[in-house]
């Protein structure tokens, strides 16, 4: 399931992040956060991000903040058929200081390759969404 913020956690701790979110004991709604430190570059990274909207099973948008980005993610589900869904990912990053700005002007460098990576980690999401909804019903 897209919205299974519990699995996404899991998956990130897994990757070695330390995730602090919501208790998963009541429905997701608009205005829970967390804050997420991982290893990038090198070096220490923390993001603070909030679920802004969430209109399940449609839409999903989340805001996040880091020392060198704002980060916007939104996720959008399009019903086409009974058995088909169209899936889209948006992700904008907006520099907040000088490092930042270099930062994306390096991914801007090799965005074939990052937006390739992008793409097929996204598919194997889908996949495996589908292939669990196949098995289960």
């Amino acid at each position: 399931q897209v919205s299974d913020f519990e699995n996404f956690e899991r998956a990130a701790r897994r990757k070695g992040a330390d995730v602090t979110g919501p208790e998963h004991s009541a429905p997701p709604t608009a205005g829970i956060g967390w804050d997420i430190s991982f290893d990038w570059r090198g070096k220490r990274r923390q993001v603070a991000g909030t679920l802004i909207e969430f209109t399940p099973p449609e839409l999903m948008q989340f805001d996040g903040q880091s020392t060198l980005f704002k980060i916007q993610f939104k996720v959008t589900l399009i019903r086409l058929s009974a058995r088909r869904t169209r899936l889209l990912i948006e992700l904008e990053l907006r520099p907040n200081a000088l490092a930042g700005r270099l930062l994306i002007q390096s991914m801007k460098l090799t965005k074939s390759s990052i937006s390739r990576r992008f793409s097929n980690r996204v598919k194997s999401f889908a996949d495996g969404i589908e292939t669990k909804h196949r098995r289960h019903g």
